[in-house]
C-alpha cells in the first residue's frame, strides 16, 4: 500500500470546520491585539497602585476569577467595564486602543 493510499485510509471522511475556524481567528486577531493593550494598562496601573488583582476585584465588585480574565488579554470588553475600570484606576483605558482601530471602524 502506497502512502498515499494509508493517508487516504486513515483519514476521516467527516467534515471539518477548520477553515471556518482559521478565519474566525484572523478576524479576532485586532479585538485580541486590543484586549490584550488594554490588560497590559490595567497590570501596570495596578503595579502604580501598589494592588493585587484581588484589590482590584472587591473595588469592581465582581469576583477574582474576572479580574483574571481582564488581564489574561482574552476580554472583549464592554463600555460601562471600561468606564468602571477606568474609574477605580484612575486611569483612561481607552486610549489603549490604537488609533487606527477607531479610526477604520467601517471596514
Amino acid at each position: 500500500m502506497l502512502n498515499k493510499e494509508k493517508f487516504i485510509a486513515l483519514a476521516s471522511s467527516e467534515e471539518t470546520n477548520t477553515l471556518d475556524r482559521a478565519k474566525a481567528r484572523v478576524a479576532n486577531r485586532e479585538l485580541h491585539r486590543v484586549s490584550q493593550k488594554i490588560a497590559l494598562h490595567i497590570l501596570s496601573r495596578l503595579a502604580v497602585l501598589g494592588w493585587k488583582q484581588k484589590d482590584l476585584a472587591e473595588k469592581m465588585a465582581v469576583t477574582p476569577q474576572q479580574v483574571s480574565k481582564w488581564v489574561k488579554g482574552k476580554e472583549n470588553f464592554t463600555l460601562d467595564t471600561l468606564i468602571r475600570l477606568s474609574h477605580v484606576l484612575s486611569c483612561n483605558l481607552f486610549q489603549a486602543i490604537p488609533e487606527d482601530i477607531v479610526l477604520s471602524g467601517d471596514r
